[in-house]
């Protein structure tokens, strides 16, 4: 992987910048929660609450990737030539080919 320019262009969609907000948030979360806030039950609550931020945000990820990838693609294909237009005739705009 020697261009990771392509890669960087995936990344700024907005479906994989909320999601790396999500899992830095998640993560901070974690990293700042106490054991001694309260009883077990909200303990328990917060962990699984983290637990499914954190899938949240992975899926997230993954769907802005697949989503930005797609674009990509879509914006590569050259659409075929229509009508009566001969493809040798771009300078020609809108000028129907002869037959």
């Amino acid at each position: 992987m020697e261009n990771p320019a392509p890669w960087i262009e995936y990344l700024k969609h907005p479906l994989v910048l909320f999601g790396l907000a999500l899992l830095v948030l998640a993560s901070l979360l974690k990293l700042f929660h106490s054991d001694k806030l309260g009883a077990k039950g909200a303990e328990r609550s917060m962990d699984k609450g983290l637990l499914y931020t954190f899938a949240a945000a992975v899926l997230i990820i993954v769907l802005g990737l697949i989503s930005s990838m797609a674009q990509q693609q879509a914006a590569s294909v050259v659409p075929p030539s229509e009508g009566g237009q001969s493809p040798d005739a771009v300078g020609n705009a809108g000028v129907p080919a002869q037959r």
